[in-house]
């Protein structure tokens, strides 16, 4: 462990070193420079975690740590993406058989993504499916 902070005391030291023979002017009045240097260049280096993080799909994510990072001020996405929705194939209840029935099943409506078996789920053709109106 010591040897990784003192590891990451240099870095940050050559960092501040770099930063202020680049910019002379900055901070120039305040006491604690290389502290203030440090603080922003770690918050700079979470922030791009965080956006990471807030990417991603808010599954992967334990509810905690979302909260922690909305409070924060970076905002989560709410959907899941493509990929992890065509990963996942977990068995549910159907929404409109109800517990009673207990029928569980895979399909879902690719409209608004509830669980259907196959006795509410319709087939339709492509041009059905866009207008309705002209089937038989």
């Amino acid at each position: 462990m010591v040897l990784w902070f003192t590891t990451l005391d240099c870095a940050g030291l050559a960092a501040y070193v770099i930063w202020t023979c680049k910019n002379p002017d900055w901070n120039a009045r305040k006491s604690q420079r290389r502290r203030l240097f440090l603080m922003e260049c770690s918050k700079n280096l979470v922030d791009i975690a965080l956006q990471k993080w807030a990417a991603s799909p808010p599954q992967s994510l334990p509810y905690t740590v979302r909260k922690a990072i909305e409070q924060i001020g970076t905002a989560t996405s709410t959907e899941r993406s493509e990929a992890s929705k065509d990963e996942k194939h977990i068995y549910r209840i159907s929404v409109f058989c109800g517990r009673k029935r207990d029928k569980k099943v895979r399909s879902s409506c690719i409209r608004c993504r509830k669980t259907c078996c196959n006795e509410h789920l319709r087939s339709y053709c492509e041009h059905c499916d866009v207008n309705p109106n002209t089937s038989k």
